[in-house]
């Protein structure tokens, strides 16, 4: 069997860039990880960093760079 371009869904192969898209959805969904742990753990930033797998230090930068 060959692929061609008719297999791939048009909603892929109208969208020329999707590095921008994919990057920002990135992004967002690494925000709402930080959200989410500080939620979970009542805005504890230590428990919050343990339980995302980083140091407090990575979290306390993540938590600065998003402006949350």
């Amino acid at each position: 069997d060959i692929i061609t371009i008719d297999h791939i869904p048009p909603e892929i192969r109208e969208n020329k860039d999707t590095s921008k898209t994919l990057s920002e959805k990135s992004i967002k969904n690494r925000h709402q990880e930080i959200i989410d742990a500080l939620k979970k753990t009542k805005n504890n930033r230590v428990q919050a960093a343990k339980l995302l797998g980083i140091s407090r230090q990575t979290l306390y930068r993540k938590i600065k760079e998003a402006g949350l």
